[in-house]
């Protein structure tokens, strides 16, 4: 196997495991993951985290451990520029992740912000208070660290698997 594909493999086992939220890097407000709806992936920037309270009504809180007891999180939306990580040729992916070629986002759709409110279960990857370096607030460049764990979740072959799984209490099962 190709070290590449180690890698997309290491983080995918990784990622189910505990998406990196622990005591050390708790989730917070202001700090970002890697994100998979139904269809696309994306990052996005925590507003706001939600638990669920006594009465199914739902609390905010300012931090947390452990994803476990959360339900979902309030995010804004940093989409990847068109033609990046949709392709299907692989390009990208054989690439030295060197500045040229690291993942463009934006956080406009035209010159609105987007924001969603995203389960739990949809989240793959805590990256930290730091996911993007540059100076162009219109197109963000991932930083190298956080371009790694973008490109290895968002490969052809692992985003195929990804978009087909559900969790379901807690267990993994193949759709």
């Amino acid at each position: 196997m190709s070290q590449e594909l180690l890698h997309s493999l290491s983080c995918l086992k990784n990622c189910y495991e505990s998406k990196n939220v622990s005591k050390l890097f708790p989730v917070q407000r202001h700090l970002f993951f890697i994100i998979r709806s139904a269809a696309h992936f994306y990052i996005g920037k925590v507003l706001n985290i939600y638990k669920k309270g006594t009465n199914s009504r739902y609390g905010s809180l300012d931090s947390s451990e452990s994803l476990s007891d959360l339900m979902f999180l309030s995010l804004r939306v940093y989409l990847p520029l068109s033609g990046e990580c949709t392709s299907s040729d692989g390009a990208m992916y054989e690439a030295d992740n060197s500045e040229d070629s690291l993942a463009t986002f934006m956080k406009f759709h035209h010159t609105y912000h987007l924001h969603t409110h995203t389960p739990i279960s949809n989240i793959l990857y805590h990256l930290g208070r730091r996911a993007f370096d540059g100076p162009n607030p219109r197109a963000l460049r991932l930083t190298v660290k956080a371009a790694k764990h973008w490109l290895a979740l968002t490969r052809p072959v692992v985003k195929e698997k990804l978009l087909k799984l559900k969790i379901l209490g807690g267990n993994i099962t193949i759709a």
